[in-house]
């Protein structure tokens, strides 16, 4: 079996579940990341997302964004990601 990006996070959250992974508005650990992705990964295995479905993620680079990428794995899926730079750009604006 392949060694894939989603299996780090898996096992650093079984070595290191209190170590701190993502530092956004707070502080999400190995743990906190771990489950929080496993939850959008089964989220989107109930909409219907199938394994090598595309899927995007459109978000600020924050913790959330890290999430969905993570779930989106874990869902066998893959993600195209447009990781917004600015306000502007997530409220709809033409980012110029």
């Amino acid at each position: 079996m392949a060694y894939l990006l989603q299996h780090l996070l898996t096992d650093a959250a079984a070595r290191w579940p209190h170590r701190p992974a993502v530092a956004d508005d707070g502080l999400r650990t190995y743990q906190e990341l771990n489950q929080l992705s496993t939850k959008v990964a089964r989220a989107l295995l109930r909409l219907g997302v199938a394994p090598g479905d595309r899927v995007a993620v459109l978000a600020p680079k924050s913790a959330v964004s890290v999430t969905a990428i993570y779930g989106v794995l874990k869902a066998a899926a893959c993600f195209v990601v447009e990781l917004a730079r600015d306000e502007e750009r997530c409220s709809g604006g033409s980012g110029h």
